[in-house]
């Protein structure tokens, strides 16, 4: 943003009377920097020639400028009175409303006695040609300073013409800049906003994804593990009704044999070895079943303690998927609160510019 810019930022549209002594005041201060450049307090003769750079104006010129604001004829002009002197020379002072009525009353009434018709058309065509026309709220005033300074200095007048163009072309610059300020301003808070929301959409769906899959996962898992289990347990009550069935054959056949009469001692022998076997395998056979039994009650005990991990891990899962989401809930409230801080440097900027 210009000097200019920062300098008229703030202001209305149509710059009243008090803001055009405001301007006119801050004017005069620059000037005075430019001639006060080693910061003494106070301007020489020879310092004003410094506004060559600043002001159209011959170093006689400048000279008869500084003679005329020299009332006290010191040699030197301090900071207030090249301010008041500043003011006086484009007739802008305090407590001027009287003396621009004055000035008004003296343009139109006059000892020249201007036609007032021809000098409104003038007037008119000027603040077209400057691109003021419509610009301030106190015309009159401008008029009243633009009458005089025609009538008793035509050429500090054309200065006063290209002054007031410079002031219009920076207000209007100062309009624009504020405009596309506070259009970058409202398409920077929408995006944020569409920002702020795509992102919020974005969480809430890779959260209920992260879910889904590890609910899946667990089902998957606990589906495989059951199916297993119930494989091996069908294998193995497979195999107890198998020896259950082969132990009683051989108790049949046992029983066959303690019921049968032999007639030699040789089959007596025979039967009894035949027992004495089959005893012995029944005795395996009911080691086996013991086993059996125990094996499958161990596997019960594991499928119970399975299913115990199982849950404990499903609620481990459940409780990461709850501190996951507050961690995306507390950046989301954040992202709230930049949110809120860009909507009120809108309405700051909204403030600033009424």
């Amino acid at each position: 943003m210009s000097s200019y810019d920062e300098q008229y930022e703030g202001m209305s549209p149509h710059p009243s009377q008090e803001e055009l002594k405001e301007m006119m005041a801050q004017k005069a201060h620059e000037l005075f920097k430019v001639c006060d450049v080693e910061e003494k307090g106070f301007i020489t003769k020879r310092d004003m020639q410094r506004l060559q750079t600043q002001l159209p104006l011959t170093p006689e010129q400048l000279e008869a400028v500084f003679d005329s604001l020299d009332d006290d004829g010191n040699g030197y002009l301090t900071l207030e009175e090249f301010t008041e002197g500043f003011g006086s020379f484009i007739g802008l002072k305090t407590g001027a409303s009287t003396e621009v009525q004055e000035m008004d009353s003296e343009a139109v009434y006059g000892d020249e006695q201007i036609d007032h018709i021809e000098e409104e058309q003038q007037f008119i065509h000027m603040m077209n040609h400057v691109e003021a026309h419509n610009l301030f709220d106190d015309e009159n005033t401008i008029k009243a300073l633009w009458s005089r300074l025609r009538r008793d200095d035509p050429e500090l007048s054309a200065h006063f013409e290209d002054f007031l163009y410079k002031v219009s072309n920076d207000i209007k610059k100062s309009k624009e800049n504020f405009n596309t300020l506070e259009s970058a301003l409202k398409s920077k808070s929408s995006a944020h906003d569409q920002e702020v929301k795509k992102l919020y959409e974005e969480m809430e769906f890779q959260i209920k994804q992260e879910k889904e899959k590890a609910v899946a996962e667990e089902q998957l898992k606990e589906k495989q593990m059951r199916e297993t289990l119930e494989r091996e347990l069908r294998e193995k009550d497979l195999a107890l009704q198998d020896m259950l069935h082969k132990h009683q054959e051989m108790e049949e056949k046992l029983n066959i044999l303690n019921f049968t009469e032999v007639e030699t001692k040789q089959e007596n022998e025979r039967l009894a070895r035949e027992k004495e076997k089959l005893e012995e395998e029944l005795m395996k056979s009911q080691q086996n079943l013991e086993e059996s039994k125990y094996y499958i009650n161990q596997l019960k005990d594991q499928q119970k303690d399975e299913k115990r991990e199982r849950a404990r891990a499903a609620l481990k899962l459940s409780e990461g998927i709850a501190m996951e989401r507050e961690s995306l809930v507390k950046q989301l409230d954040m992202l709230r609160d930049v949110n809120r801080r860009l909507r009120d440097d809108k309405d700051e900027a909204e403030i600033r510019r009424v």
